[in-house]
């Protein structure tokens, strides 16, 4: 039977990865729904009929950083980098306490310590640092370059604890069960990063097409003398057709399923922290 200190430190990494998952989706779809009412907006403003939106990938929902996405997720993420903290050390410790025991192929504890540590600070870092922060007005190549390397080493540092978290189930003879569930999810948080690879560039270039042409847009209601704007007529001033919006949607789609693939296994080998805080 699991102790009565085991028991409570277990809510400590079910905490961490159902903080993440409940804050990531609430930012989501808060996006969403803003994103949608935006597009409403516009096209009331142009007279056209709104163009179909779809949910789109982290780095576009908490770009504003006086939007509520962002503070949700930045609320999330940062509970989510003190429990995985916690949990990692907590996880050396029940190592440690067994290492008399176990097996030559024993795994070693720093990743416990360094990756858990790394990816709540760069995920921290990333959701405080967006693209429209002050600091990076009229820096667009800098603010580039920080999120690529903060979102990297956020995505990178979680799969790389959750991979570690396999050797340390088998080191600590824990049930075959718990050692297939974490292996299917580290392989599932590759095959989104897969993904995620391959989606990254055309999803950011079609956002910022996207953003140039609601910008175009905005500039020809506002040269407007006459009131309500028809486009119908002035497509071929505009940056994008109809259909070429509709594929930006879609790999901006596509890289947020992605996204919350890998989001999804992450919070899930973290919740599944709670098999050694049980051994206390």
């Amino acid at each position: 039977m699991p102790s009565t200190v085991g028991s409570a430190l277990a809510a400590i990494p079910v905490l961490g990865g159902a903080s993440l998952l409940l804050g990531g989706a609430a930012s989501i779809y808060t996006d969403h729904v803003q994103v949608k009412c935006e597009e409403k907006q516009r096209a009331e403003r142009v007279g056209r009929e709104p163009h179909p939106v779809l949910i789109r990938y982290l780095s576009a929902v908490i770009g504003d950083p006086g939007g509520w996405p962002r503070h949700i997720f930045l609320v999330a993420v940062t509970i989510f980098a003190i429990c995985l903290s916690l949990t990692g050390v907590l996880q050396t410790q029940v190592l440690a306490k067994r290492n008399n025991d176990c097996p030559s192929t024993c795994p070693p504890a720093w990743p416990f310590i360094v990756y858990p540590n790394a990816c709540g600070i760069a995920g921290i870092t990333m959701t405080l640092f967006t693209h429209g922060h002050a600091i990076f007005q009229g820096k667009e190549r800098n603010a580039t370059a920080f999120h690529l390397i903060s979102a990297s080493c956020f995505i990178g540092f979680a799969v790389a604890y959750g991979a570690s978290t396999v050797p340390l189930a088998v080191a600590l003879e824990q049930s075959v069960v718990l050692r297939t569930i974490r292996t299917v999810f580290a392989i599932g948080c590759g095959i989104g990063c897969f993904f995620n690879v391959l989606l990254v560039g055309p999803a950011a270039y079609g956002t910022i097409r996207l953003l140039q042409h609601q910008a175009a847009e905005d500039q020809l209601t506002q040269a407007s003398t006459t009131g309500t704007l028809g486009l119908q007529g002035e497509e071929t001033n505009l940056p994008l057709t109809p259909q070429q919006i509709l594929n930006v949607r879609v790999f901006e789609t596509g890289l947020a399923c992605g996204q919350i693939l890998v989001g999804v296994c992450v919070c899930a080998l973290t919740a599944m922290g709670a098999a050694e805080m049980l051994l206390w």
